[in-house]
């Protein structure tokens, strides 16, 4: 298959993507979506369990960060330092939700996710496909993922946000079956891909998984703690890539 061919179809996976979710007509903010199950709080923090278990973020945010530091600029370096500061953001971005959940507070939880997405989006086209694009496709990813918000806000209405989360999702396996690459290891990305997936089923059973545990731990306070190993899986496979590239300089 030509890479022409890939592309087209690459192309045409995201258009139907985008006109799926937007022929569901305006998705509104559902206002039960604040009610999460865990409200306790503890040492004068509300929402304790939910606020606290952000921290990862910044562990595996910054860790990827320092290991990008360490080893020579390489193919897609920018796209993953903006996933790993977007990573580490979603930190006091979520916190600062968590303390008081609100439509206002949301938009600081979800302006550092799509930085995230956003690179992570076009580390895997300019890693798997061209590394030229990520010169122009970076700055507008990031504009496109921060307007999603932006629309979101002003408009009440998530189609934009969900498109921004949703295609990194249905591209990544695609980009995998269809291309190949010697910076990105396939087994790390899917279990990457996994822990998000873990979190996005246990965010959906919040107060479920907070009954069944007696009240000890909410499925929104997991899924944070699920999802913040995604970004440490990469950063691993980063580290092991870079390694290898480096011995092979030495050799």
């Amino acid at each position: 298959m030509s890479d022409k061919i890939k592309k087209t179809i690459l192309f045409l996976i995201v258009t139907i993507t985008f006109i799926l979710i937007f022929l569901k007509g305006p998705m509104p903010q559902s206002v039960e979506y604040h009610n999460f199950a865990d409200q306790r709080g503890l040492w004068n923090i509300n929402n304790f369990g939910d606020v606290i278990s952000n921290l990862p973020f910044i562990f595996t945010g910054l860790f990827g960060l320092l290991t990008l530091k360490n080893y020579p600029p390489s193919v897609a370096s920018k796209s993953w330092s903006v996933f790993f500061i977007g990573v580490t953001l979603v930190a006091p971005g979520s916190a600062w939700y968590h303390l008081n959940p609100n439509n206002i507070t949301l938009v600081w939880d979800r302006l550092p996710m799509t930085i995230a997405f956003m690179g992570l989006f076009t580390a895997m086209i300019s890693t798997y496909i061209n590394e030229g694009y990520e010169k122009f496709l970076l700055p507008f990813s990031i504009f496109f993922g921060f307007a999603s918000v932006v629309i979101w806000h002003l408009t009440d209405d998530l189609r934009m946000y969900a498109f921004v989360q949703v295609a990194p999702l249905v591209l990544i396996p695609v980009v995998i079956t269809l291309f190949r690459s010697s910076q990105i290891k396939p087994l790390y990305l899917a279990a990457g891909l996994n822990f998000y997936i873990i979190a996005k089923l246990v965010e959906s059973n919040d107060s479920k998984i907070f009954g069944f545990t007696q009240d000890f731990i909410s499925g929104h306070t997991i899924k944070h703690l699920s999802a913040s190993l995604a970004p440490l899986i990469l950063a691993l496979m980063l580290k092991k890539v870079y390694l290898h590239q480096s011995k092979i300089k030495l050799s």
